[in-house]
């Protein structure tokens, strides 16, 4: 039958189960990785915004704080474009959208914009529907429109839904009175602590504008790295396995009564000690060297199945100290194996087998020996 023997231990359990916990590092320190902007896009986005940030702050723009039931947000009008910020203090560009899925925008209570899209619930909302004029339509909750523009000066013109001028009503507060629960004044809102640079100029929050140099190759090389990482690890953790070998003993073991002056009998014996030779456990060759031992040959008695390997020597000795003085280098190895756990080595293998040849010429000396 066939065997299941372990040739090779690995490290310590321990050792090979950090590969797991590692993949695990690895994975995160991608991830953390991938999203940390490279130094190039960060500065590249700040360039940016900060052209926003000075658009924004344009003189000549008409900036108004809108308030609205839902919230308050900043405007920038230039006659060409409309620009929000919000209580965030990002800044987004707010243009009709060419496709028409984008219908307007929904300012929330966290001062933010919000894009209603076609099909969206939109009762009771305030929306800034942005036009081809750099301006914006407010469409308030009961369906209502007023269009606001920028006069180029700082000012604001409003237009009512047929296009003509009407005046903007003031609120009694310094601001203008837009609707209910809408009104207009002008922006004083300053640049909160944080949001600047050491130069003093404003740095927004928004992360979706920018030009774009095509791939990100540093995100690029480090889920490459990170793939190596864990293939590296798999290979640890599976490499690192006890190797297993499925070994089936020898079929040719000769047994002592074949032995005597017949050529083919001792020939046999060397090809089984030519196969422990091979074999590629050396702690299992030495086991079956004792076991073809344990058969007894010539002067030498075979061991009872319920003698120790102690006593079956200590038997032997009584009968033929000269055989037992063969015997005894083979039982002191085999018993360090059996007893002790002994994992014996390659050279420890080949003396095990020059002691059986030695044991099995002695036992077999007078009368056996090869012609």
């Amino acid at each position: 039958m066939a065997q299941v023997i372990v040739t090779e231990e690995g490290p310590a359990p321990w050792v090979r189960w950090l590969a797991i916990p590692a993949a695990f590092l690895i994975i995160i320190s991608a991830f953390l990785a991938i999203q940390t902007e490279s130094r190039t896009d960060y500065l590249e986005r700040l360039q940016v915004e900060r052209a926003q940030a000075e658009r924004f702050d344009d003189v000549d723009a008409s900036r108004i704080i809108l308030q609205t039931e839902d919230g308050a947000v900043e405007l920038s009008l230039d006659g060409e474009e409309v620009q929000g910020r919000g209580s965030d203090g990002s800044i987004v560009t707010l243009r009709p959208d060419p496709n028409g899925d984008i219908i307007g925008f929904r300012i929330t209570e966290d001062g933010t914009f919000e894009p209603v899209r076609v099909g969206d619930d939109v009762e009771g909302a305030t929306l800034i529907v942005p036009n081809d004029s750099g301006g914006f339509d407010l469409v308030q909750p009961d369906g209502s429109r007023l269009t606001l523009e920028s006069d180029g000066e700082g000012g604001l013109l409003a237009f009512d839904e047929d296009g003509e001028p009407i005046p903007i009503r003031p609120d009694g507060e310094g601001g203008y009175a837009l609707g209910d629960g809408l009104t207009a004044r002008e922006s004083d809102i300053e640049i909160r602590p944080g949001q600047v640079d050491d130069q003093g100029n404003p740095i927004p929050f928004d992360n979706n504008t920018g030009p774009s140099r095509g791939p990100n190759w540093r995100n690029i090389g480090i889920i490459f790295l990170a793939f190596l990482g864990l293939a590296l690890a798999a290979w640890w953790f599976f490499a690192m396995r006890p190797k297993e070998t499925v070994y089936v003993p020898p079929t040719t073991t000769p047994t002592g009564p074949h032995f005597g002056r017949s050529p083919s009998a001792w020939e046999m014996f060397e090809a089984y000690l030519s196969e422990l030779a091979a074999h590629p456990d050396p702690t299992q060759a030495i086991r079956h060297a004792y076991a073809y031992a344990e058969q007894g040959m010539g002067r030498l008695q075979p061991r009872d199945p319920e003698q120790t390997p102690q006593e079956w020597y200590q038997t032997v000795a009584a009968a033929d100290p000269e055989v037992a003085r063969l015997l005894w280098p083979l039982t002191e190895r085999y018993s360090a194996i059996r007893f002790g756990n002994h994992v014996a080595s390659d050279a420890e293998r080949h003396a095990a087998l020059q002691e059986l040849r030695m044991i099995v010429h002695g036992a077999c000396a007078d009368t056996m020996a090869p012609a």
